[in-house]
């Protein structure tokens, strides 16, 4: 039996092959417990839809001879990729952005053979994206307007969904109490909400309103070792892709889905 792992990337990531570090550690995670099987790697890359202006920005930066390049570098990160996701539907990168989830879902189910539960794998900025596409299938909207798509890419065979350094809480807040979240844990689908304990850009979940509750099945707050300083400083935010908790807290939801007398 197969298994796709579909990973959304946020900020701070210049080319494909982010995710493989996790990867490697959550197949390493599964071998050790007794899962032998196959996990598709299918990566969603979407950051070169804003490589031209974001390199116009830095050239500026530069030629000024601003200061705190790494926090403007994040700002650029953080406020222009939101801004630019978040255009019109139909008129800006928002549903560029969702296209390219909806090919890599193609993908990786014909790497899959059309077979196996999927799973989503989503950072920071990539944690709205998944939210968006699943709400867009779940209401017939953005690109799901249409009929042309497939079950891979309407996510039927969707297994769990893990949000890791989410700033999801913030972005909800301009609704009213919060508003309102794609149906998951209603549906018999777990949504873990991972998050670094000195993350500034990740919040909890569960507690922002009922409904929040009733489909985010929890949320994990990593807290580090002492010894682990960088996972002690905001610059955490980064530090999902290679950490070892992250892939445990997803291979747990892997081994929860499709072994649950296991996992017990």
């Amino acid at each position: 039996m197969n298994l796709t792992i579909v990973y959304i990337h946020g900020i701070n990531v210049d080319a494909p092959g982010y995710s493989t570090p996790l990867h490697h550690n959550i197949g390493a995670y599964l071998w050790k417990r007794g899962y032998w099987d196959h996990q598709v790697q299918a990566e969603v890359f979407w950051g070169d839809l804003f490589s031209p202006s974001a390199a116009k920005l830095l050239d500026l930066m530069k030629a000024k001879k601003l200061g705190w390049s790494t926090v403007r570098r994040l700002s650029l990160d953080t406020v222009a990729q939101a801004l630019g996701y978040e255009d019109a539907p139909g008129i800006g990168a928002y549903d560029r952005v969702h296209e390219r989830v909806a090919a890599t879902l193609k993908l990786g189910a014909a790497k899959a053979g059309g077979r196996g539960k999927v799973f989503i794998v989503a950072h920071s900025l990539g944690s709205i994206v998944a939210s968006n596409y699943l709400w867009d299938i779940q209401h017939h909207k953005g690109i799901f307007r249409t009929t042309t798509w497939d079950a891979e890419q309407r996510l039927e065979r969707l297994g769990g969904m893990v949000t890791m350094g989410s700033p999801l809480a913030l972005y909800s807040s301009r609704w009213t109490n919060f508003g309102t979240p794609i149906r998951m844990q209603s549906r018999g689908i777990p949504w873990w909400n991972a998050l670094e304990h000195a993350d500034p850009l990740a919040w909890p979940l569960t507690g922002l309103n009922p409904l929040y509750d009733s489909e985010v099945t929890k949320d994990v707050v990593l807290r580090p070792p002492w010894w682990d300083l960088m996972r002690r400083t905001p610059l955490t935010h980064g530090g999902y892709w290679t950490s070892k908790r992250v892939a445990a807290t997803i291979g747990d939801m892997i081994l929860k889905v499709t072994r649950p007398k296991e996992s017990k």
